[in-house]
């Protein structure tokens, strides 16, 4: 039977706001055989291009500021993981919270774990020093700090103690830039426009290198609001991408060792405010494209030397901000989610190869902020 690229099958993703959570489960009817898990306020959603029906909801209180989400299996069970970051405005402690999976779509109550940091502003996953137990990393946006919390293998985690970075730390990201094997972070510092990056010694220690420039000095100063790594001029060495505050966007060229060239910064969008970016080869040409959301969707298709062609612009709800790439329906070609954080909701763009060939959009409550795929019923499908 051939694959039907207009329906979205075996789909799950978590979506969470800035505000008190609930998770709901969705399953849908011919189009959609698996799960949709959304991290939202106490709302019931609907599909009604699609029929679908909205199970009973379970609730899950998640915090009242939430800043980040990541997906994995922290506790080593075999089933993915909710982790939320939570950085109340009232002076409150910030408070990391994990949500267990049990394999079903279903999670257990959230345990927490307490940070004393000034105010979370971002989180990535790793196995930061080679255990085989998953680690995070959390920025601090009033301390300006990124720290390496440890995992125990039980959902909680150890610090290893904050690390200073740039100003108004706003994005995180971990890759391997100089070819070792092991963990490095990258952190975009929004209000003095640098990169802090750290080289991983893969037994949870790092080691910071020089800050680098998030924009060439002569294009005035425009905060990161999203990183990417990868490898953008296919000489088999990281590059950086850079999402900027306005219409800009940058390009690192990276060295191979961690150390990066100028940044060439552009004006390319169109666009103000680009809010989130992503990394994949949507048309299958070799060459890592970008997706940028500005509000709405672009495609920069790459040109496999740091450079891209014009942006094409694709339609999804307005007020497009986190994005995640992914292959929602299983026909082995990246389809795109975004959050829509001002017309309450999340979009799936479905990908065609070189065009999107559906747009699936979903309702939920206002001010939809972070997002997370994962196969949370455990079905071997997204």
């Amino acid at each position: 039977m051939g694959k039907d690229t207009n329906c979205m099958k075996y789909s799950s993703f978590v979506v969470t706001i800035s505000s008190t959570c609930s998770l709901y489960m969705r399953r849908a009817n011919v189009a959609l055989s698996g799960f949709l898990v959304f991290a939202v306020l106490a709302v019931m959603l609907h599909t009604p291009a699609f029929g679908q029906r909205l199970q009973s909801a379970t609730s899950y209180s998640v915090g009242t500021d939430l800043s980040g989400v990541v997906v994995g299996d922290f506790n080593r069970d075999g089933h993915p993981d909710l982790l939320m970051i939570d950085s109340p405005n009232n002076g409150s402690t910030n408070t990391i919270h994990v949500l267990l999976g049990n394999g079903d779509g279903t999670f257990q109550q959230p345990s927490l774990d307490s940070v004393a940091t000034g105010a979370l502003s971002a989180v990535v996953s790793g196995d930061f020093n080679g255990d085989g137990i998953l680690d995070i990393a959390v920025t601090d946006s009033v301390n300006n700090t990124v720290t390496v919390l440890l995992g125990t293998g039980s959902g909680l985690f150890i610090s290893r103690g904050p690390m200073p970075v740039g100003s108004g730390p706003t994005a995180l990201a971990a890759a391997d830039l100089n070819g070792d094997g092991k963990s490095d972070l990258i952190v975009a510092n929004f209000d003095s426009t640098t990169l802090s990056v750290f080289l991983g010694h893969g037994d949870g220690t790092f080691t910071p290198m020089a800050s680098v420039p998030a924009a060439s000095p002569d294009s005035g100063t425009f905060g990161p609001v999203g990183i990417v790594a990868g490898d953008f001029d296919n000489d088999g060495k990281l590059d950086i991408a850079v999402a900027l505050t306005f219409d800009a966007m940058s390009m690192l060229k990276g060295n191979g060792d961690g150390t990066f060239q100028a940044p060439i910064t552009n004006f390319i969008f169109n666009f103000p405010n680009p809010r989130g970016i992503a990394a994949t080869d949507f048309d299958g040409d070799g060459n890592l494209d970008l997706i940028i959301t500005v509000g709405t969707v672009l495609l920069l298709r790459g040109k496999g030397n740091l450079q891209f062609h014009p942006p094409v612009a694709f339609k999804a709800q307005p007020g497009s901000a986190a994005v995640v790439v992914a292959d929602m329906n299983g026909d082995n070609h990246p389809d795109i989610v975004t959050a829509d954080a001002f017309s309450d909701g999340v979009s799936v763009l479905i990908g065609g190869g070189s065009s999107i060939v559906a747009t699936h959009k979903y309702s939920g409550p206002l001010f939809v902020a972070q997002l997370a795929v994962g196969d949370f019923n455990v079905d071997g499908h997204l």
